[in-house]
């Protein structure tokens, strides 16, 4: 009995080691027949390929390069390490997007990393995209091989639905890199546009247009697409009531230049509009007709002993501003026109004129008559003792025709045919005796407004020795 004992446990033990050995003799079949069949479906002879955009390398330039991948039964990833010779540097690798992870070693990009992807594939696809910087000159190499525990590079991929591993061979690329002294001068740029063009920090490079509101001055600021360009017309800029246009050219490395042309329309809705005066004097003259804001036209004479005069001018409210002749002004003998200019907070302007007449060295033993005998407005006759007429709104224009008592005098200023506003127009006709003395006439016509069309009259005003 114990004899039979003992061949029954030697038959169990002979029927186990069998069942194991079986079990391994078919696993290492499997494994061998799969590696067979990867190392004999390559596209290529090699089971990894390194391709990178340049194989000439200036020192201190940079290369891309992109590491792929062969295998037929579905590849899921790739194990191995990144070589490169001594004058290479690796500044980065990046993954394909199908892969889930990239690891390395210590942080070290050129240590062994593993790919992981989500999805087989039975063709050529990228594992990672690498950029590479040459050191020195001299022959480098960029390599894709196995890692410390492999002897060749192990790619994992799927057979039966099942992961499994075949090595497959490396990968090298051969890059020449020459000194950099030896780089050509490149030529200078002709790229003369901008990346980018703003109007108080608004884009508008797209339509060179922008629409500000209650604003009295914008700041344009500009970035050329090529750094080695320049740009000149940006800055701080004064803006008027509507449409202002700025120049912002764009000049080259090489001097070829471009002109961005930009419109800022400027609504002032919000800010003050008045432009007038509210004192307007000349010392040792009298103005002709006497001051009014909503007049803008004067006159004066001067004897020959003035020389000079002093205009004061006053805004009628503190936020305007004045500027044009005022102060101390030089005569000459004859005519001098002066122009102040008001400026209301929403930049409208207004003009006043002064037409100062010097008289010249009077000659008392030459005629001294210095008046009008008749004046006639659109052939009209105008009673000389009062100059005020009106006309409706259809007439933009008269003609005034003076003629001198002396036929020696001369006649100037505002004669022959004027334009006509609506509202108040004021006329200064000056006579100049033989003499030299001069006497100024001051006609004040009313055009009136579209609503307000009347009969002409003639309102008759004296005039005034000076």
């Amino acid at each position: 009995m114990k004899k039979n004992n003992k061949v029954l446990i030697i038959m169990i033990g002979f029927i186990i080691v069998f069942i194991i050995s079986f079990f391994c003799l078919k696993e290492l079949i499997l494994n061998n027949a799969n590696k067979l069949k990867a190392d004999i479906s390559y596209p290529t002879s090699n089971g990894v390929m390194l391709q990178c955009d340049n194989s000439t390398l200036y020192v201190g330039n940079e290369a891309s390069c992109v590491l792929s991948g062969f295998v037929s039964n579905g590849a899921l990833g790739i194990a191995g390490k990144l070589n490169v010779s001594e004058n290479i540097e690796v500044i980065s690798i990046t993954k394909s997007s199908s892969f889930l992870d990239l690891g390395s070693e210590d942080g070290d990009p050129s240590n062994v990393f593993t790919l992981i992807r989500t999805t087989p594939t039975t063709e050529q696809f990228v594992i990672a995209n690498i950029t590479i910087k040459a050191l020195a000159e001299g022959n480098g190499t960029i390599s894709f091989g196995p890692s410390f525990e492999n002897e060749k590079v192990e790619l994992n991929h799927a057979v039966n639905n099942e992961p499994s591993s075949v090595y497959v061979d490396s990968a090298t690329y051969e890059i020449n890199i020459i000194s950099s002294s030896d780089l050509p001068d490149a030529p200078e740029s002709s790229i003369n546009t901008l990346s980018s063009l703003k109007v108080n920090d608004i884009e508008i490079l797209d339509n060179l247009s922008v629409t500000l509101t209650d604003v009295l001055e914008a700041s344009i600021s500009a970035r050329p697409t090529d750094s080695k360009a320049t740009v000149t017309g940006t800055g701080r800029v004064t803006l008027n009531p509507g449409d202002n246009t700025f120049n912002i050219k764009v000049t080259a490395e090489d001097g070829s230049e471009k002109t961005y042309t930009i419109t800022i329309t400027n609504n002032k809705t919000g800010l003050d509009t008045t432009n007038t005066l509210s004192v307007l004097t000349v010392d040792n003259a009298t103005l002709t007709p006497s001051f009014n804001p909503s007049i803008t036209n004067y006159a004066a004479t001067v004897n020959n002993a003035i020389s000079s005069v002093t205009i004061i001018a006053t805004p009628t409210k503190t936020i305007s501003t004045v500027t044009g002749d005022i102060g101390q002004k030089q005569l000459v003998v004859g005519s001098n026109t002066f122009n102040i200019v008001v400026t209301a907070q929403n930049g409208s302007t207004k003009t006043y004129k002064i037409n100062i007449e010097r008289e010249d060295v009077i000659d008392d033993s030459k005629n001294s008559d210095a008046t009008l005998n008749s004046l006639t407005i659109n052939n009209e006759t105008v009673n000389l003792e009062n100059l005020k007429y009106n006309v409706d709104y259809n007439t933009s224009t008269i003609t005034i025709t003076p003629k001198a008592n002396n036929s020696s005098a001369n006649i100037s200023g505002d004669i022959g045919q004027k334009q006509l506003s609506v509202g108040l127009n004021t006329f200064n006709i000056v006579v100049t005796a033989e003499n030299g003395s001069k006497r100024i006439y001051t006609l004040e016509v009313t055009r009136a407004k579209q609503s307000d069309n009347t009969k002409c009259e003639l309102i008759l005003k004296s005039s005034v020795y000076i």
